[in-house]
Formats: C-alpha cells, sequence, structure tokens
C-alpha cells in the first residue's frame, strides 16, 4: 500500500466529511495531503478517510448526503471503516436489495 505519487482524494461535495482515497494501490499512514490532512493509518485505494473529527452519533456525509452514521468516535485522516458506520434507513433498503 504504498504510492510514491502527491497524495490524493476526492471529496464530491463542499458539506461531505470523508473523502475517497485515489492514489493507485492506496496510502502508507502518515501520507501528507496538500490541505494539511495527514493520514492516521494506512487507507486503501478507494476507500473512505475522515475529513474532520467524527464524534459517536455524528452523521457521515457523502455527496452533500447524509451516508450513515458513526456508531463510535473517528479521528481526522482515519480510515473510515464499513464496521464503523450505522446505516441511515433511508438507504437501508438500497443496500439490502438484488439490486
Amino acid at each position: 500500500m504504498h504510492s510514491i505519487a502527491q497524495p490524493r482524494y476526492i471529496r464530491v461535495h463542499e458539506k461531505d466529511n470523508v473523502a475517497v482515497v485515489v492514489n493507485e494501490g492506496g496510502l502508507p499512514a502518515g501520507s501528507r495531503f496538500a490541505c494539511g490532512l495527514v493520514l492516521a493509518e494506512a487507507v486503501p485505494e478507494t476507500y473512505k478517510i475522515a475529513l474532520a473529527e467524527l464524534d459517536e452519533g455524528e452523521a457521515i456525509a457523502r455527496y452533500g448526503a447524509v451516508i450513515g452514521y458513526a456508531n463510535r468516535g473517528i479521528a481526522r485522516g482515519c480510515w473510515v471503516q464499513r464496521q464503523w458506520r450505522l446505516n441511515n434507513p433511508q438507504f437501508l433498503a438500497f443496500e439490502n436489495s438484488s439490486v
């Protein structure tokens, strides 16, 4: 999980508090983004990172919409792992569908 290129992420909407790592192969802990954000742990390519400190119960926003709620505190610069997110009820039907 190493990348020589400048660390990069995609933040879709200005209200998003998570972004997706886009460096091929992911990034190691300690990687510093141009905005000053430093990864607290290694994060695989295409996985979400916290752009801000997220408290337990706080909304997780992507695409300018709530995609879930933190079920524990998540530090800025950490990998936002699926098991740390409580699903937003309006998305449950879609996530559990066979589509």
